[in-house]
């Protein structure tokens, strides 16, 4: 039996070119502990963590046989790739229950 991923849905302001296709939904699936530890491992500054995980986490639910790189990911202006990046923070909780607290 195969488990559901959920995914959230962003509407880019400028679509993705990938030959005569244009791409202008992409979803962004729920990161799991396994994405989060790779990302972990990454060396590089906070945005090129970010786009290696988006390139993760991030695919366009009309042509799924499009992957999408993290070179199209760079392209991307700076209100979509921040609009994906809130979407993966969305999937975190709001204040997580630690130690005593718990």
């Amino acid at each position: 039996m195969s488990e559901e991923v959920e995914s959230k849905p962003v509407t880019l302001k400028k679509p993705i070119r990938v030959g005569s296709t244009e791409i202008r939904e992409l979803d962004v699936r729920e990161p799991s502990m396994g994405d989060i530890e790779e990302a972990a491992k990454l060396s590089g500054n906070q945005v090129t963590v970010s786009i290696r995980l988006l390139e993760k986490l991030v695919f366009a639910p009309e042509f799924p046989d499009t992957p999408i790189t993290a070179a199209m990911l760079r392209k991307l202006p700076l209100a979509d790739g921040m609009a994906l990046s809130k979407k993966v923070a969305d999937f975190f909780p709001d204040d997580p229950a630690t130690g005593e607290t718990a």
